[in-house]
């Protein structure tokens, strides 16, 4: 082939390509204008056929909308009315006021007011905030002169209504920002033209509680399951977390228990959780049972036999977390060969809250980009201290020097470091040495003696027999709220405290 002969070729080719691309626009064009066309026509046709609608129906009285910073709109009150706001998550009063068309200045007064009895900042999803506003027949009635009387003393009030309650008098009448638990209520006082608030308490009620069950998936499913609240089985799963593996130990057939109290309001809605006064676990035939116990100034969990439950490490510094790695000789995952692996890996979702294993002082806060990631490193006595690793965040006021409590939050979950995904590191060094936290055995508390043991076991028989008379009517299909009434009491409602 001649390169005069091969060129001709070529230039055919890119006539042909050409001409192609100009008959695919060409095409395109009258496709894309077809469409076009077809839609306004429709849309011609919708907005006439809206047009005879509403000059069927008549008009309809507009609303106003006030818009809102929080998405909840609220019509802007012209007369007098009744507005209720729910709290979402993210709003502040001040944002509240202002959707339900409160001035600035009157929203910063109301806010003063409030924060006198209550943190106004304080404030929880679903409340709700009832505003009562008024109009002009809602005012102070005239004087002798026909003048309605100002706030502001020695100023002439005018003679309307409407001009008195736009110059003088607050278009809010009043406004209660409503709990389970409490209720706080702002009034504006006409003769002093200021805002006062009080906080009032709603009455609750302590109630009582058992709930038993076979697991046939989970502990914490089949508990949800038959109706126990997910703040009371995480109460229990943790507190047997010293001597349970959540993941190994338990198996189906094994069962649970838990008696407990809580709070209900007077139209019977359950308010809060409190605590577990009684629980019990049953796995592979062995049952273990913890009492709640007020010993001295400290409420603590105790055995039948008196011995606390708490050990200076917890078996695990995570909840509902599944051992993903276990202690020893591995293939490394990211290196891909045989190493050493002196702890033991968690996987769970990221963000997943960290536990503090013991009471101890922050030894270290650091951040690699390789090998530990985010970690930090606690020094719990002079034998042990444990490292928590590949963590996406530390927890607010974590520095060295700091103390921690056990089961303070610490970190959350990450996969900062060298790591495949998000998990938790854990180590536990005795004597500087890693050990495996699964096989080590943590000391225990001090067990009750004496005068307290005995008191203890006095406090264990009543706890049965309640246990026993709660299961009985909720057999029978009745509700059961028995009351403990004994000395020791105090150890069902009185706050957890350190020891």
């Amino acid at each position: 082939m001649t390169k005069k002969t091969m060129m001709s070729k070529i230039r055919s080719i890119s006539l042909d390509r050409t001409h192609l691309l100009l008959i695919a626009l060409t095409f395109g064009s009258l496709y894309l204008n077809a469409s076009l066309y077809i839609y306004n026509y429709n849309l011609q046709r919708e907005i006439e056929e809206l047009s005879d609608n509403s000059e069927q129906a008549g008009e309809a009285p507009e609303a106003v909308i006030t818009p809102s910073p929080t998405g909840q709109e609220v019509a802007a009150p012209a007369k007098q009315e009744m507005v209720t706001l729910t709290v979402r998550q993210g709003d502040t009063l001040y944002q509240i006021f202002n959707d339900a068309g409160i001035a600035p200045a009157d929203a910063n007064a109301i806010l003063a007011a409030i924060n006198a009895v209550h943190k106004a900042s304080q404030l929880q999803v679903g409340q709700k905030v009832v505003i009562d506003f008024r109009d002009a027949t809602d005012i102070p009635a005239p004087d002798g002169n026909g003048h309605h009387a100002p706030s502001v003393e020695g100023v002439v009030a005018p003679s309307t209504e409407e001009a008195a309650l736009s110059q003088y008098y607050s278009r809010v009448k009043k406004i209660n920002i409503l709990s389970d638990e409490e209720d706080i209520a702002i009034t504006y006082n006409d003769a002093k033209a200021e805002y006062t608030a009080h906080l009032i308490t709603i009455p609750i009620h302590e109630h009582f509680d058992v709930t038993s069950g076979v697991i046939n998936e989970s502990l914490y499913g089949d508990a949800i399951n038959a109706g126990v609240s997910p703040n009371v089985i995480l109460d229990l799963i943790n507190k047997f977390s010293y001597d349970v593996d959540f993941q190994r130990d338990i198996k189906v057939n094994d069962a649970f228990s838990v008696y407990y109290n809580y709070y209900i309001n007077d139209s019977g809605k359950k308010v809060r959780d409190g605590n577990i006064v009684y629980g019990a676990l049953t796995l592979s035939g062995k049952k273990l049972e913890i009492f709640r116990y007020k010993n001295g100034d400290v409420v603590d969990y105790f055995d039948r036999s008196g011995n606390s439950i708490r050990k200076t490490l917890l078996k695990t510094p995570i909840n509902g977390a599944k051992i993903t790695s276990g202690f020893g000789n591995r293939i490394h995952p990211i290196y891909g060969f045989s190493k050493m692996h002196k702890g033991l890996d968690y996987g769970a979702p990221r963000g997943t809250p960290v536990l503090a294993a013991g009471d101890g002082v922050i030894d270290f806060v650091k951040y690699t980009k390789n090998g530990y990631g985010k970690h930090i490193k606690l020094r719990h006595t002079h034998k042990y201290s444990t490292l928590y690793a590949h963590l996406d965040r530390f927890a607010k006021g974590m520095k060295k020097g700091s103390r921690v409590s056990q089961g303070d939050v610490i970190g959350y979950v990450g996969a900062t470091g060298l790591a495949t995904g998000a998990h938790l590191h854990y180590e536990v060094h005795a004597n500087g040495i890693q050990v495996n936290p699964a096989k080590t055995s943590f000391a225990k508390y001090p067990a009750l003696q004496g005068n307290n043991l005995q008191k203890f076991k006095a406090w264990v028989q009543e706890v049965d027999h309640k246990v026993e008379e709660a299961a009985e009517k909720s057999k029978n299909g009745q509700a059961p709220a028995p009351q403990v009434t004994s000395t020791p009491s105090s150890a069902v409602t009185a706050p957890d405290k350190k020891q």
